[in-house]
């Protein structure tokens, strides 16, 4: 996906930060060549090699939250949430035998949560880029508006 700020009728392209990473339909691209899966768990293992050895010297444990483009979550990710669902008590409502069910459904719930989370963070990281972007052009246009915005698929 590409995504473009317009401003004064002309497309500036727009990235959720400043950083040195590769522009957004060059990372796409690759991560579209790999098998389902593999570009978040590559994305797990370079958060590992990137924070954890600090992590672990502050006497924290890593867990690198990884997902892909259409909504797979890393594998790493996957075992955090299982395990965090394993420790939430079963209310007595629920039968003994519903138990596995009862563990899916909050752990379906809390990968839903995390992911809107995740999609306002990335909204709120375009737009800010986008008003950072029109008001570098000039005060006639300082703020981005949803019109602003064009995203192609």
């Amino acid at each position: 996906m590409d995504i473009y700020c317009v401003i004064d009728g002309s497309d500036y392209p727009c990235r959720p930060d400043d950083s040195l990473t590769p522009f957004h339909p060059t990372v796409s691209r690759r991560s579209a060549q790999l098998p389902g899966g593999k570009a978040a768990q590559l994305a797990e293992n370079d958060k590992i090699d990137k924070y954890g050895p600090t992590a672990q010297a502050a006497g924290f444990r890593f867990v690198p939250l990884a997902a892909e483009t259409f909504g797979r979550w890393g594998e790493k990710t996957m075992d955090f949430l299982k395990m965090l669902a394993k420790r939430k008590p079963r209310p007595t409502s629920i039968p003994t035998e519903e138990d596995t069910a009862f563990r899916e459904s909050v752990n379906n719930h809390w990968s839903q949560l995390l992911s809107v989370e995740l999609m306002k963070h990335n909204a709120f990281r375009v737009a800010s880029r986008a008003q950072r972007a029109a008001a570098a052009r000039g005060p006639r246009r300082a703020s981005a508006f949803l019109e602003d915005v064009m995203v192609c698929l």
